[in-house]
């Protein structure tokens, strides 16, 4: 006895209910309907929800440090400014418009002062620049030239010093960040 041989045409009759049904809900050509399940767009709203949340805190912490780099340059340039000045004028200025570095007392984010005064440790003469914060969640900085002597010529010093996160800038004393 032969076995007959079934077409693909025959096979449809061999299948219960259920394969019929799902024949008929999935075929075998190519889907018309282009759009997205509800089930679909819920899991890429999820994927793309734990995405943002993973993002958010490095994005949050880099705009941070961009605008804090605006106080890191202007002190630095202030204390360049103030190394100039006193080498011109033999000593050091008591605002940052005189030096003619091209900063403003006040931006956005800080506001800047420089001072000509004695450092707390030692007593020698200082110019003291300032950079306070004016949103509690950025650092402040500060920054001290001083008048070093090295053998028979005068030489200026400089250093720069990092705050914490919405306190008022560090108090340098002795040359030395705290």
């Amino acid at each position: 006895m032969t076995t007959p041989t079934h077409s693909p045409a025959c096979c449809h009759q061999n299948y219960g209910l259920w394969w019929r049904y799902l024949l008929h809900r999935y075929p075998r050509h190519h889907h018309t309907d282009r759009g997205l399940t509800l089930t679909e767009l819920l899991i890429s709203m999820i994927v793309m929800g734990i995405l943002a949340a993973i993002a958010l805190p490095s994005i949050v912490s880099h705009a941070l440090k961009a605008k804090e780099s605006e106080a890191r340059m202007y002190v630095s340039a202030v204390s360049k400014g103030q190394q100039t000045y006193f080498m011109e004028y033999g000593q050091f200025s008591s605002s940052v418009g005189n030096l003619g570095v091209g900063i403003p007392d006040t931006t956005k984010h800080y506001s800047y002062q420089t001072q000509q005064g004695n450092d707390i440790g030692s007593g020698s003469l200082v110019a003291l620049t300032e950079a306070s914060q004016v949103d509690p969640q950025l650092r402040s900085f500060a920054g001290q030239v001083w008048l070093g002597v090295s053998g028979n010529r005068g030489l200026t010093t400089s250093i720069f010093c990092e705050g914490e996160r919405g306190a008022a800038p560090p108090t340098i004393t002795n040359h030395q960040c705290p």
